[in-house]
Formats: C-alpha cells, sequence, structure tokens
C-alpha cells in the first residue's frame, strides 16, 4: 500500500489478517475498520494519528499500547478480543463510543480520563 497516500476510508474486515504493517504510512485515514480477523497487536497504528472511527472488533489483541498516539479518535470498538488491560487508552480523551465488550479485563482504571465517553 505504500503507493496509496490520501486515503480517508479503509475497510480491511472479515480477513485473515495477522499483521498491519502496510498501514503504518497512511497518515491521512480517518475511519479503518479491521474487525474480523487474526490481529495479536496494533503497533502498526503508532502513526495513524488522525483517525475519528477504528473498529477492531473480534480479533485477538492483547496489547492496545498501538493506540496511544491516536488521540482525535470518537469511535472505538474493542469488542471480543483478549484484553485483560486497556492502559493505552488513557491518552483518548476525545472519545465519545467505546465498546470492550467479551474482553478479559482485570481493571478499568484508564477509563477515569475519558471524561467524553457518551457511550461505553
Amino acid at each position: 500500500m505504500e503507493g496509496i497516500k490520501n486515503i480517508n476510508v479503509l475497510d480491511l474486515s472479515d480477513n485473515q489478517l495477522q499483521n498491519i504493517d502496510g498501514l503504518k504510512n497512511l497518515t491521512t485515514i480517518n475511519t479503518l475498520d479491521l474487525s474480523t480477523n487474526e490481529l495479536q497487536n496494533i503497533d502498526s497504528c503508532i502513526n495513524l494519528t488522525n483517525i475519528k472511527k477504528l473498529d477492531l472488533c473480534c480479533n485477538q489483541l492483547k496489547n492496545i499500547d498501538g493506540l496511544k498516539n491516536m488521540t482525535t479518535i470518537h469511535t472505538l470498538d474493542l469488542g471480543y478480543n483478549q484484553l485483560s488491560n486497556i492502559d493505552g487508552l488513557k491518552n483518548l480523551t476525545t472519545i465519545h463510543t467505546l465498546n470492550l465488550i467479551g474482553n478479559q479485563l482485570q481493571h478499568i482504571d484508564a477509563l477515569t480520563n475519558l471524561t467524553t465517553i457518551q457511550t461505553l
């Protein structure tokens, strides 16, 4: 995907993706659907700072530290993963909608900073 630079919406749902390294330079994306894949981490998303809507539902995520720079995100679906820790959400203070259903959360302290949440 190196030749594609100015994409705003990308739907890669319902594939068998295990790696999304090819997305790291798509910094203009504002809507990204990666649901129903086989992703175990999203470290490649660290540069995608313009994302407003991100769907990561139904993957195998155990770590969401790759989200920490997405400070403009409004909608985030992390349902049905393998998350026990959501500390990677601490800086996402613009979130309005967050789905965490079907995970293995042990604590939710990171939600304290997310004062703009309207739907959880």
